[in-house]
């Protein structure tokens, strides 16, 4: 059941999470965003979000980003573009340039894009927005978002790791700052020490979930859809909870 709780910022998922593939890339095409964009808003279409990656193919510098979206009639301070990519909407600095400035994916303004346009929406639209946009996996996006009620993740990290790499969700990082809050040191390793590993940790499954995983997990629905083969998702997390 939907959460009355749940905030626009709540449906903003995090970079590299099948939830940020799906409404990057399908987002445009929602009656919400047509409509916004019939009101004179100042989003980006499909069209100019692939003009702007092609003419940027190496990545951008934040000033780069500041002209594209200042060229569209949005605003976005430096401050605040820092804070959505702490926040992971945006993704990291991939490298920097001879002067020590940061150079993003050239996917960044596809990301800002979609976290202005997601902030921007009336509260009581987004519930509508987010169940409109089904995946592949027979799920909405409300529902990947959402903390999953038929699995008690906590009780498996295993099963929670997966689930964090696929969707994004639990935010682990913050279960684990949660744990060490109250800690000063473990076995002769301070708090901050163990938070840094076990980041590093989540940081390189990313990488390779992203990499080596992903890619294969699109082939093989690719291939199955191609061919007409449905995949019941029920039949799956049914056989999934059987073995928590």
């Amino acid at each position: 059941m939907q959460s009355t709780k749940m905030k626009n910022s709540d449906a903003i998922p995090v970079v590299g999470t099948a939830a940020h593939k799906i409404l990057s890339e399908q987002i445009y095409s929602t009656e919400t965003y047509q409509n916004t964009l019939e009101m004179g808003r100042p989003f980006f279409t499909k069209d100019e979000i692939q003009e702007i990656e092609k003419k940027y193919p190496e990545g951008m510098t934040w000033k780069q980003i500041e002209k594209e979206i200042s060229k569209k009639g949005l605003i976005i301070k430096k401050p605040t573009f820092r804070k959505y990519v702490n926040e992971k909407w945006v993704p990291e600095a991939i490298t920097q340039t001879s002067g020590r400035e940061h150079i993003y994916p050239n996917t960044a303004i596809k990301s800002v894009n979609l976290v202005k346009f997601l902030l921007s929406i009336d509260g009581k639209n987004i519930f509508n927005l987010l169940d409109a946009l089904n995946t592949e996996y027979g799920a909405s996006i409300y529902e990947l978002l959402e903390e999953s009620s038929y699995m008690d993740l906590q009780n498996d990290v295993r099963v929670a790791l997966s689930y964090y790499l696929a969707v994004g969700i639990p935010d682990i990082e913050s279960a684990i700052e949660k744990d060490l809050d109250f800690k000063k040191a473990v076995s002769g390793e301070t708090c901050e020490e163990i938070k840094e590993k076990l980041n590093s940790y989540l940081k390189r499954m990313s990488e390779k979930y992203n990499k080596y995983i992903e890619p294969e997990i699109d082939g093989f629905v690719d291939y199955a859809k191609s061919k007409h083969v449905k995949i019941n998702i029920n039949d799956i997390l049914q056989t999934i909870i059987s073995k928590i």
